[in-house]
């Protein structure tokens, strides 16, 4: 049997609660941290989605992608990308999948997608991320270099 002595018990507690003070700020700053995810995605003006990898479900797309895409929220999320029609022609899909998983990120990858009905030319960038044990890929919808070739007449 260990003797500790009320000193080393006045240490040992002083420690335990210096760890969960710890914990608790750091509960605290990654609760600050994924509301400020939330934030920056539900008000950039660049059109965003969040796809599971594997099955190509979507998580979460931001209001930027209903109006770019023509299609309100709920009737996107929780669909595959093939249910939704998303892409112009299904098998760019798994040409940027491969690239994510081997690179873990794709930047400015040209795309066609259905835009209200269109198919439209985009650049999409998606980064390879960790979620609840899943592969998932959140994503940015360019078309600013599109419209501006437009407008410029290209």
């Amino acid at each position: 049997m260990f003797i500790i002595s009320s000193k080393q018990k006045q240490e040992n507690w002083n420690k335990i609660r210096e760890l969960l003070e710890t914990i608790k700020q750091m509960q605290s700053d990654l609760q600050e941290s994924a509301s400020m995810f939330k934030a920056i995605f539900c008000v950039s003006p660049v059109a965003m989605l969040v796809v599971e990898v594997s099955s190509g479900v979507i998580i979460d797309v931001n209001g930027a992608f209903e109006e770019l895409s023509g299609r309100p929220r709920d009737s996107v999320v929780g669909r595959t990308v093939y249910e939704t029609g998303l892409y112009d022609n299904p098998n760019q899909r798994s040409e940027i999948v491969a690239k994510i998983l081997d690179e873990g990120y794709v930047r400015h990858y040209p795309v066609s997608f259905m835009v209200k009905g269109e198919p439209t030319e985009c650049f999409l960038s998606s980064k390879l991320l960790q979620r609840g044990g899943k592969k998932i890929m959140i994503s940015v919808v360019d078309v600013a270099e599109i419209y501006q070739k437009r407008v410029n007449g290209e």
